[in-house]
């Protein structure tokens, strides 16, 4: 495993790249297309960083067992056949030759599950989430509004 600042990556043949912005999903497998996206800045849409999902993780796999992974966000790219990135210990290891055994070898090493099952609540009773409806600018009249539509709509608080 290497660590570094800044990385590149010459892409190996047939190689795709998958993770950062869930926005980026339609854009997925990256390598063969230039693509750029700089996770500590956004996760939106490419053209609206507004729009779009506001989710990301600091983590690439790739389809030849390749793995890219930072504890912070960083900056990547795609182009002319290879991957840059850019952020603070950057991490890059080799765990096989499948796309799958990338993924086992990132759980495993930097977000290993812990055998512990959720809270039984998060089963038994309503989930409300705040964030999925005011993703960029939650303010206290628009949670307040948000939990006014609950109630009137007769949605449980509890079970």
């Amino acid at each position: 495993m290497t660590t570094t600042d800044a990385l590149c990556l010459e892409l190996l043949p047939g190689e795709k790249w998958w993770g950062g912005a869930v926005a980026d999903g339609q854009q997925m497998p990256f390598g063969s297309e230039p693509h750029r996206r700089d996770l500590a800045t956004s996760a939106g849409f490419l053209a609206d960083d507004t729009g779009g999902a506001n989710q990301s993780a600091p983590v690439l796999l790739s389809s030849r067992g390749r793995v890219v992974w930072s504890e912070t966000p960083f900056t990547f790219s795609f182009e002319n056949g290879s991957l840059s990135a850019n952020g603070r210990a950057l991490l890059s290891s080799r765990a096989g030759d499948t796309l799958a055994e990338a993924f086992r070898h990132a759980s495993a090493s930097f977000f290993p599950p812990t055998g512990r099952a959720p809270a039984r609540e998060m089963f038994t009773g309503p989930q409300y989430s705040t964030w999925i409806e005011m993703p960029y600018e939650p303010t206290q009249e628009g949670v307040l509004e948000y939990v006014r539509g609950i109630l009137d709509a007769g949605f449980p608080l509890a079970l």
